[in-house]
Protein backbone atom coordinates (compact mmCIF):
# COMPACT_ATOMS: atom_id res chain seq x y z
CA UNK A 1 0.00 0.00 0.00
CA UNK A 2 1.31 3.77 -0.89
CA UNK A 3 -0.73 6.59 -0.14
CA UNK A 4 -0.92 8.72 -3.90
CA UNK A 5 -2.06 12.67 -2.04
CA UNK A 6 -4.34 14.04 0.92
CA UNK A 7 -6.29 17.15 0.24
CA UNK A 8 -7.85 18.79 3.65
CA UNK A 9 -10.36 21.47 3.85
CA UNK A 10 -10.78 23.90 7.01
CA UNK A 11 -8.75 21.30 9.03
CA UNK A 12 -7.62 22.48 12.25
CA UNK A 13 -4.85 25.35 11.24
CA UNK A 14 -5.21 24.53 7.28
CA UNK A 15 -8.04 27.03 6.21
CA UNK A 16 -9.43 26.44 2.90
CA UNK A 17 -8.31 23.85 0.63
CA UNK A 18 -4.88 22.44 1.52
CA UNK A 19 -3.11 19.61 -0.85
CA UNK A 20 -0.19 17.43 -0.27
CA UNK A 21 1.08 14.85 -3.32
CA UNK A 22 3.07 11.94 -2.20
CA UNK A 23 6.18 11.36 -4.42
CA UNK A 24 5.19 8.25 -6.78
CA UNK A 25 8.87 7.75 -7.86
CA UNK A 26 10.21 4.26 -7.58
CA UNK A 27 13.83 5.74 -6.44
CA UNK A 28 12.84 9.03 -5.37
CA UNK A 29 9.81 8.26 -2.71
CA UNK A 30 10.50 10.23 0.63
CA UNK A 31 8.47 13.28 1.76
CA UNK A 32 9.95 15.01 4.16
CA UNK A 33 7.92 17.73 6.00
CA UNK A 34 9.32 19.88 8.44
CA UNK A 35 8.51 23.18 10.72
CA UNK A 36 8.61 25.13 14.28
CA UNK A 37 6.62 23.42 16.47
CA UNK A 38 2.69 24.09 16.08
CA UNK A 39 3.00 24.51 12.67
CA UNK A 40 0.94 21.34 11.45
CA UNK A 41 3.04 18.92 11.29
CA UNK A 42 1.11 16.98 13.78
CA UNK A 43 -1.97 18.51 12.40
CA UNK A 44 -1.05 16.87 9.01
CA UNK A 45 -0.74 13.09 10.43
CA UNK A 46 -4.00 13.39 12.35
CA UNK A 47 -5.80 14.08 8.77
CA UNK A 48 -4.56 11.06 7.71
CA UNK A 49 -5.86 9.20 11.03
CA UNK A 50 -9.10 11.00 10.72
CA UNK A 51 -9.64 9.91 7.02
CA UNK A 52 -8.74 6.54 7.87
CA UNK A 53 -10.38 6.10 11.13
CA UNK A 54 -12.79 8.85 11.92
CA UNK A 55 -10.37 9.79 14.90
CA UNK A 56 -7.68 12.56 15.43
CA UNK A 57 -5.77 12.51 18.80
CA UNK A 58 -3.56 14.79 20.80
CA UNK A 59 -0.37 14.91 21.75
CA UNK A 60 -1.63 13.04 24.78
CA UNK A 61 -3.52 10.20 22.62
CA UNK A 62 -6.41 11.46 23.39
CA UNK A 63 -9.02 11.50 21.19
CA UNK A 64 -10.25 15.36 20.06
CA UNK A 65 -13.62 15.89 19.61
CA UNK A 66 -14.80 16.51 15.66
CA UNK A 67 -16.09 19.80 16.52
CA UNK A 68 -12.82 20.90 17.63
CA UNK A 69 -11.47 20.05 14.46
CA UNK A 70 -13.08 23.03 12.46
CA UNK A 71 -10.97 25.63 11.72
CA UNK A 72 -10.93 28.42 13.62
CA UNK A 73 -11.14 31.50 10.99
CA UNK A 74 -13.64 29.46 9.22
CA UNK A 75 -15.76 28.93 12.21
CA UNK A 76 -15.46 33.13 12.41
CA UNK A 77 -16.57 33.15 8.63
CA UNK A 78 -19.66 31.48 9.19
CA UNK A 79 -18.52 28.35 7.49
CA UNK A 80 -19.80 24.89 9.66
CA UNK A 81 -18.09 22.06 7.72
CA UNK A 82 -14.56 20.20 7.06
CA UNK A 83 -13.57 17.33 5.28
CA UNK A 84 -10.13 15.34 4.54
CA UNK A 85 -9.73 13.46 1.19
CA UNK A 86 -6.97 10.36 1.34
CA UNK A 87 -5.97 8.44 -1.90
CA UNK A 88 -4.07 5.82 -1.93
CA UNK A 89 -3.26 2.39 -4.20
CA UNK A 90 -3.34 -1.29 -2.58
CA UNK A 91 -2.80 -4.42 -4.67
CA UNK A 92 -3.38 -2.78 -7.93
CA UNK A 93 -6.15 -1.08 -7.03
CA UNK A 94 -6.76 2.57 -6.36
CA UNK A 95 -9.14 4.02 -3.57
CA UNK A 96 -10.62 7.27 -2.11
CA UNK A 97 -11.39 7.90 1.04
CA UNK A 98 -13.43 11.21 1.46
CA UNK A 99 -14.64 11.82 5.10
CA UNK A 100 -16.76 15.05 5.92
CA UNK A 101 -18.37 16.96 8.65
CA UNK A 102 -21.07 19.70 9.57
CA UNK A 103 -20.60 20.91 12.44
CA UNK A 104 -23.92 22.55 14.30
CA UNK A 105 -24.57 23.92 17.93
CA UNK A 106 -24.75 20.70 19.98
CA UNK A 107 -24.37 18.22 17.47
CA UNK A 108 -22.05 16.97 14.46
CA UNK A 109 -22.66 14.83 11.86
CA UNK A 110 -20.42 13.17 9.71
CA UNK A 111 -20.62 11.26 6.70
CA UNK A 112 -17.81 8.51 4.45
CA UNK A 113 -18.22 7.60 0.74
CA UNK A 114 -15.45 5.29 0.03
CA UNK A 115 -14.76 4.80 -3.91
CA UNK A 116 -12.73 1.69 -5.11
CA UNK A 117 -11.17 2.13 -9.10
CA UNK A 118 -13.53 5.53 -8.87
CA UNK A 119 -16.68 3.36 -7.54
CA UNK A 120 -18.26 4.38 -5.13
CA UNK A 121 -19.04 1.24 -2.32
CA UNK A 122 -21.40 0.66 0.01
CA UNK A 123 -21.39 2.94 2.64
CA UNK A 124 -21.60 3.13 6.73
CA UNK A 125 -19.99 -0.31 8.42
CA UNK A 126 -19.14 -1.41 5.02
CA UNK A 127 -16.73 1.13 3.88
CA UNK A 128 -15.54 1.42 7.59
CA UNK A 129 -14.29 -2.67 7.33
CA UNK A 130 -12.64 -2.15 3.88
CA UNK A 131 -10.77 0.58 5.20
CA UNK A 132 -10.13 -1.41 8.18
CA UNK A 133 -8.84 -4.48 6.08
CA UNK A 134 -6.62 -2.64 4.14
CA UNK A 135 -4.88 -0.50 6.63
CA UNK A 136 -5.77 -2.11 10.43
CA UNK A 137 -6.32 0.83 13.21
CA UNK A 138 -4.28 -2.01 15.51
CA UNK A 139 -1.04 -1.42 13.05
CA UNK A 140 -1.83 2.81 13.41
CA UNK A 141 0.27 3.42 15.91
CA UNK A 142 3.69 1.82 13.94
CA UNK A 143 2.38 4.07 11.03
CA UNK A 144 1.09 7.31 12.17
CA UNK A 145 3.91 8.12 14.73
CA UNK A 146 4.89 11.46 15.70
CA UNK A 147 8.36 12.39 13.64
CA UNK A 148 9.23 14.60 16.49
CA UNK A 149 9.97 12.30 19.11
CA UNK A 150 12.91 11.23 16.47
CA UNK A 151 14.51 14.50 16.82
CA UNK A 152 13.74 14.31 21.21
CA UNK A 153 15.62 10.73 20.70
CA UNK A 154 18.19 12.40 18.74
CA UNK A 155 18.15 14.83 22.23
CA UNK A 156 18.52 12.10 24.25
CA UNK A 157 21.62 10.09 22.77
CA UNK A 158 23.30 13.57 22.71
CA UNK A 159 22.17 14.66 26.14
CA UNK A 160 21.05 11.65 28.35
CA UNK A 161 20.53 13.88 31.67
CA UNK A 162 17.52 16.03 30.38
CA UNK A 163 14.44 15.79 32.09
CA UNK A 164 12.69 15.06 28.83
CA UNK A 165 15.08 12.67 27.33
CA UNK A 166 14.47 10.55 30.30
CA UNK A 167 10.72 10.78 29.25
CA UNK A 168 11.51 9.51 25.93
CA UNK A 169 14.32 7.39 26.70
CA UNK A 170 11.84 4.98 29.53
CA UNK A 171 9.57 4.52 26.63
CA UNK A 172 11.72 3.26 23.99
CA UNK A 173 13.12 1.42 26.87
CA UNK A 174 9.57 -0.31 27.53
CA UNK A 175 9.06 -0.84 23.70
CA UNK A 176 12.53 -2.51 23.36
CA UNK A 177 11.97 -4.56 26.53
CA UNK A 178 15.10 -3.22 28.13
CA UNK A 179 13.49 -3.66 31.37
CA UNK A 180 13.26 -7.26 31.18
CA UNK A 181 17.14 -7.40 30.38
CA UNK A 182 17.69 -5.12 33.26
CA UNK A 183 16.14 -7.53 35.47
CA UNK A 184 18.30 -10.01 34.56
CA UNK A 185 21.16 -7.58 34.98
CA UNK A 186 19.94 -7.24 38.37
CA UNK A 187 19.22 -11.11 38.98
CA UNK A 188 23.12 -11.28 37.38
CA UNK A 189 23.94 -8.74 39.88
CA UNK A 190 22.45 -10.55 43.00
CA UNK A 191 23.94 -13.60 41.83
CA UNK A 192 27.46 -12.30 41.80
CA UNK A 193 26.91 -10.55 44.89
CA UNK A 194 26.34 -14.30 46.63
CA UNK A 195 29.46 -15.79 44.48
CA UNK A 196 30.98 -13.14 46.13
CA UNK A 197 30.30 -13.74 49.57
CA UNK A 198 30.54 -17.48 49.30
CA UNK A 199 34.54 -16.41 47.95
CA UNK A 200 34.76 -13.86 50.58
CA UNK A 201 34.02 -16.96 53.01
CA UNK A 202 36.74 -19.07 51.39
CA UNK A 203 39.04 -15.93 51.64
CA UNK A 204 38.68 -15.05 54.99
CA UNK A 205 40.33 -18.92 55.88
CA UNK A 206 43.63 -17.41 54.36
CA UNK A 207 44.91 -15.41 56.95
CA UNK A 208 47.04 -13.80 54.48
CA UNK A 209 44.06 -12.86 52.53
CA UNK A 210 41.74 -11.55 55.35
CA UNK A 211 42.72 -7.98 55.13
CA UNK A 212 41.95 -8.51 51.63
CA UNK A 213 38.50 -9.44 52.58
CA UNK A 214 37.77 -7.27 55.17
CA UNK A 215 38.11 -4.21 52.28
CA UNK A 216 36.17 -6.04 49.61
CA UNK A 217 32.92 -5.92 52.43
CA UNK A 218 33.90 -2.69 53.12
CA UNK A 219 33.78 -1.92 49.37
CA UNK A 220 30.43 -4.06 48.74
CA UNK A 221 28.36 -2.27 51.34
CA UNK A 222 29.64 1.27 49.99
CA UNK A 223 28.64 -0.33 46.39
CA UNK A 224 25.20 -1.79 48.07
CA UNK A 225 24.38 2.31 49.67
CA UNK A 226 25.36 3.67 46.54
CA UNK A 227 22.97 1.72 44.75
CA UNK A 228 20.25 1.92 46.89
CA UNK A 229 20.65 6.03 46.49
CA UNK A 230 21.42 5.84 42.93
CA UNK A 231 17.76 4.11 42.55
CA UNK A 232 16.41 6.51 44.89
CA UNK A 233 17.32 9.17 42.90
CA UNK A 234 15.81 7.83 39.45
CA UNK A 235 12.85 6.87 40.81
CA UNK A 236 12.48 10.57 42.04
CA UNK A 237 13.67 11.70 38.65
CA UNK A 238 11.12 9.47 37.01
CA UNK A 239 8.19 11.36 38.84
CA UNK A 240 9.14 14.70 38.26
CA UNK A 241 9.66 14.36 34.59
CA UNK A 242 5.98 12.51 34.86
CA UNK A 243 4.87 15.93 36.71
CA UNK A 244 6.64 18.01 34.08
CA UNK A 245 4.86 16.35 31.66
CA UNK A 246 2.01 17.07 33.11
CA UNK A 247 2.72 20.88 33.38
CA UNK A 248 3.93 21.23 29.73
CA UNK A 249 0.19 20.25 28.62
CA UNK A 250 -1.27 22.50 31.69
CA UNK A 251 1.30 25.77 30.11
CA UNK A 252 0.49 24.61 26.59
CA UNK A 253 -2.76 25.39 27.09
CA UNK A 254 -2.17 28.44 29.24
CA UNK A 255 0.22 29.76 26.81
CA UNK A 256 -2.64 30.09 23.98
CA UNK A 257 -5.31 31.63 26.32
CA UNK A 258 -2.53 34.40 27.32
CA UNK A 259 -1.88 34.71 23.47
CA UNK A 260 -5.56 35.57 23.40
CA UNK A 261 -5.50 37.90 26.27
CA UNK A 262 -2.87 39.76 24.61
CA UNK A 263 -5.29 39.92 21.92
CA UNK A 264 -7.91 40.47 23.52
CA UNK A 265 -6.47 44.01 25.01
CA UNK A 266 -5.26 45.06 21.44
CA UNK A 267 -8.67 44.60 20.71
CA UNK A 268 -10.44 46.54 23.27
CA UNK A 269 -7.58 49.66 22.81
CA UNK A 270 -8.30 49.26 18.53
CA UNK A 271 -12.48 49.53 19.86
CA UNK A 272 -11.79 52.60 21.80
CA UNK A 273 -9.32 54.74 19.38
CA UNK A 274 -12.22 53.71 16.31
CA UNK A 275 -15.03 54.61 18.42
CA UNK A 276 -13.32 58.74 19.13
CA UNK A 277 -12.37 58.38 15.69
CA UNK A 278 -16.20 57.96 14.72
CA UNK A 279 -17.01 60.73 17.17
CA UNK A 280 -14.60 63.11 15.71
CA UNK A 281 -15.81 61.82 11.99
CA UNK A 282 -19.87 62.22 13.47
CA UNK A 283 -18.38 66.01 14.24
CA UNK A 284 -17.32 66.27 10.75
CA UNK A 285 -20.00 65.08 9.13
CA UNK A 286 -22.75 67.54 11.40
CA UNK A 287 -20.35 70.75 10.74
CA UNK A 288 -20.27 70.26 7.12
CA UNK A 289 -23.86 69.27 6.81
CA UNK A 290 -24.57 73.04 8.61
CA UNK A 291 -22.36 74.49 5.50
CA UNK A 292 -23.31 72.48 2.85
CA UNK A 293 -26.25 74.78 1.55
CA UNK A 294 -23.62 77.81 0.96
CA UNK A 295 -21.59 76.07 -1.81
CA UNK A 296 -24.50 76.14 -4.38
CA UNK A 297 -25.70 79.22 -2.95
CA UNK A 298 -22.78 81.08 -3.58
CA UNK A 299 -22.12 79.69 -7.16
CA UNK A 300 -26.08 80.87 -7.68
CA UNK A 301 -25.06 84.33 -6.31
CA UNK A 302 -21.74 85.06 -8.54
CA UNK A 303 -23.46 86.70 -11.24
CA UNK A 304 -24.69 89.30 -9.15
CA UNK A 305 -22.11 90.20 -7.31
CA UNK A 306 -19.88 90.38 -10.50
CA UNK A 307 -22.57 93.55 -11.13
CA UNK A 308 -22.76 94.74 -8.61
CA UNK A 309 -18.54 95.11 -7.99
CA UNK A 310 -19.28 96.52 -11.66
CA UNK A 311 -21.44 99.36 -10.78
CA UNK A 312 -19.20 100.04 -7.84
CA UNK A 313 -15.98 100.42 -10.01
CA UNK A 314 -18.10 102.54 -12.16
CA UNK A 315 -19.51 104.94 -9.62
CA UNK A 316 -16.24 104.86 -8.08
CA UNK A 317 -14.83 105.94 -11.67
CA UNK A 318 -17.44 108.87 -11.33
CA UNK A 319 -16.38 109.95 -7.98
CA UNK A 320 -12.82 110.09 -9.19
CA UNK A 321 -13.64 112.48 -12.31
CA UNK A 322 -15.90 114.75 -9.59
CA UNK A 323 -12.96 115.19 -7.60
CA UNK A 324 -10.46 116.42 -10.67
CA UNK A 325 -13.53 118.61 -11.92
CA UNK A 326 -14.08 120.24 -8.71
CA UNK A 327 -10.35 121.01 -8.44
CA UNK A 328 -10.39 122.48 -12.24
CA UNK A 329 -13.57 124.71 -10.74
CA UNK A 330 -11.23 125.97 -8.05
CA UNK A 331 -8.52 126.97 -10.72
CA UNK A 332 -10.50 128.63 -13.24
CA UNK A 333 -12.72 130.71 -10.34
CA UNK A 334 -9.23 132.04 -8.99
CA UNK A 335 -8.56 132.82 -12.46
CA UNK A 336 -11.39 134.71 -13.14
CA UNK A 337 -11.06 136.90 -9.85
CA UNK A 338 -7.17 137.30 -10.01
CA UNK A 339 -7.75 137.96 -13.89
CA UNK A 340 -4.50 136.10 -13.97
CA UNK A 341 -3.89 133.13 -15.88
CA UNK A 342 -3.23 129.99 -13.94
CA UNK A 343 -0.57 128.50 -16.32
CA UNK A 344 1.34 131.28 -17.13
CA UNK A 345 0.39 133.68 -14.59
CA UNK A 346 -0.30 136.63 -17.19
CA UNK A 347 -2.92 139.36 -17.18
CA UNK A 348 -6.11 137.75 -18.46
CA UNK A 349 -7.58 139.56 -21.93
CA UNK A 350 -11.60 139.91 -22.00
CA UNK A 351 -11.85 137.49 -24.41
CA UNK A 352 -9.68 134.69 -22.33
CA UNK A 353 -12.07 135.77 -19.47
CA UNK A 354 -14.97 135.19 -21.33
CA UNK A 355 -13.97 131.71 -22.76
CA UNK A 356 -13.08 130.36 -19.66
CA UNK A 357 -16.14 131.65 -17.65
CA UNK A 358 -18.05 129.49 -20.26
CA UNK A 359 -15.66 126.76 -19.57
CA UNK A 360 -16.25 127.05 -16.31
CA UNK A 361 -20.36 126.80 -16.85
CA UNK A 362 -19.82 124.14 -18.64
CA UNK A 363 -17.82 121.87 -16.12
CA UNK A 364 -20.36 123.06 -13.74
CA UNK A 365 -22.99 121.85 -15.44
CA UNK A 366 -21.20 118.14 -15.89
CA UNK A 367 -19.91 117.90 -12.85
CA UNK A 368 -21.82 115.30 -10.08
CA UNK A 369 -22.47 115.74 -6.76
CA UNK A 370 -20.00 113.43 -4.83
CA UNK A 371 -21.85 113.26 -1.81
CA UNK A 372 -24.81 111.23 -4.29
CA UNK A 373 -22.22 109.28 -5.71
CA UNK A 374 -20.54 108.04 -1.75
CA UNK A 375 -24.34 107.69 -0.86
CA UNK A 376 -24.87 105.29 -4.20
CA UNK A 377 -21.42 103.69 -3.34
CA UNK A 378 -22.10 102.73 -0.02
CA UNK A 379 -25.35 101.43 -0.91
CA UNK A 380 -24.00 98.85 -3.23
CA UNK A 381 -21.47 98.09 -0.82
CA UNK A 382 -24.34 96.95 1.83
CA UNK A 383 -25.68 95.17 -0.82
CA UNK A 384 -22.59 93.21 -1.59
CA UNK A 385 -21.74 92.34 1.56
CA UNK A 386 -25.60 91.24 2.31
CA UNK A 387 -25.22 88.10 -0.34
CA UNK A 388 -21.02 87.47 -0.29
CA UNK A 389 -20.38 84.51 2.01
CA UNK A 390 -16.59 84.34 4.18
CA UNK A 391 -14.36 81.22 4.33
CA UNK A 392 -16.80 79.45 1.53
CA UNK A 393 -15.27 75.73 1.55
CA UNK A 394 -15.14 74.05 -2.17
CA UNK A 395 -15.67 70.32 -2.42
CA UNK A 396 -17.95 70.24 0.39
CA UNK A 397 -19.97 67.39 -0.86
CA UNK A 398 -17.22 65.05 -1.84
CA UNK A 399 -15.93 65.91 1.67
CA UNK A 400 -19.34 64.77 3.46
CA UNK A 401 -18.84 61.73 1.44
CA UNK A 402 -15.66 60.96 2.23
CA UNK A 403 -16.44 61.48 5.63
CA UNK A 404 -19.02 59.45 5.81
CA UNK A 405 -17.62 56.60 4.19
CA UNK A 406 -14.63 56.72 6.77
CA UNK A 407 -17.67 56.38 9.05
CA UNK A 408 -19.11 53.39 7.75
CA UNK A 409 -15.63 51.47 7.54
CA UNK A 410 -14.93 52.10 11.23
CA UNK A 411 -18.02 50.87 12.18
CA UNK A 412 -18.22 47.78 10.80
CA UNK A 413 -14.68 47.42 11.87
CA UNK A 414 -16.09 47.76 15.48
CA UNK A 415 -18.52 45.01 14.55
CA UNK A 416 -15.97 42.72 13.48
CA UNK A 417 -13.84 42.94 17.11
CA UNK A 418 -16.98 43.08 19.11
CA UNK A 419 -17.95 39.39 17.66
CA UNK A 420 -14.23 38.25 17.83
CA UNK A 421 -14.05 39.77 21.46
CA UNK A 422 -16.83 37.76 22.10
CA UNK A 423 -15.15 34.58 20.83
CA UNK A 424 -11.58 35.90 23.02
CA UNK A 425 -14.33 35.96 26.45
CA UNK A 426 -15.72 32.71 25.42
CA UNK A 427 -12.69 30.89 25.28
CA UNK A 428 -10.79 32.90 28.22
CA UNK A 429 -14.07 31.76 30.42
CA UNK A 430 -12.01 29.25 32.45
CA UNK A 431 -8.59 31.03 31.98
CA UNK A 432 -6.83 31.67 35.50
CA UNK A 433 -3.85 33.97 35.17
CA UNK A 434 -2.94 33.46 38.45
CA UNK A 435 -3.24 29.67 38.41
CA UNK A 436 -1.13 29.99 35.44
CA UNK A 437 1.95 31.61 36.75
CA UNK A 438 1.59 29.29 39.59
CA UNK A 439 1.72 26.08 37.07
CA UNK A 440 4.94 28.04 35.57
CA UNK A 441 6.73 28.66 38.76
CA UNK A 442 6.23 24.93 39.60
CA UNK A 443 7.51 23.88 36.10
CA UNK A 444 10.69 26.03 36.84
CA UNK A 445 11.15 24.26 39.96
CA UNK A 446 10.81 20.88 39.01
CA UNK A 447 13.18 21.31 36.33
CA UNK A 448 15.68 23.11 38.64
CA UNK A 449 15.12 19.59 41.04
CA UNK A 450 16.10 17.50 37.93
CA UNK A 451 18.77 19.11 37.34
CA UNK A 452 20.35 18.73 40.86
CA UNK A 453 19.23 14.97 41.15
CA UNK A 454 20.90 13.98 37.57
CA UNK A 455 23.90 15.92 38.95
CA UNK A 456 24.21 13.98 41.92
CA UNK A 457 23.51 10.49 40.34
CA UNK A 458 26.23 11.25 37.73
CA UNK A 459 28.22 11.82 40.87
CA UNK A 460 27.11 8.60 42.16
CA UNK A 461 28.01 7.06 39.23
CA UNK A 462 31.25 7.84 39.40
CA UNK A 463 31.79 6.62 43.03
CA UNK A 464 30.47 3.72 41.75
CA UNK A 465 33.02 2.74 39.00
CA UNK A 466 35.55 4.24 41.71
CA UNK A 467 34.58 1.62 44.07
CA UNK A 468 33.92 -1.45 41.04
CA UNK A 469 37.49 -0.84 40.70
Amino acid sequence: MKFLSIEMNNWLIFRGKQKVLFPQDDHANILIIFGENMHGKTSLLNAVRWALYGKALDRQKREVLDNKLLNIDAKTDGENSFSVTLKIESDGRSYEIFRSAEVSPGKTSTSLILKENNRVQDGGEVSEAKIEGLVPEQISQFLLFDGELLNQFEQLVVDEAGPQASAIKISIEKALGLPVLQRANEELGSLQKSMSKVFQNEMKQDRILALLVRNLEKHENDLTSKMKEKASLEEQIGLATIRISELDAILERSNKDIGLSERKKLLVEELAQNKKEITRLEEALKSSMANVWREPLSSALVPHVKEINFDISALSEKRRNAEVAFGQVFDLEKALKDSLCSQCGNKLASDQQTAIQAKLDTIKSSTLDTAELDKQIASLQQKLRGITFSGIETSISLKILNFSDLKTKASRRNIKISDELFEIRNALDDFDEESGRKVKAEYNMRMKEIGRQTQNSLSIDGDIQKIEL
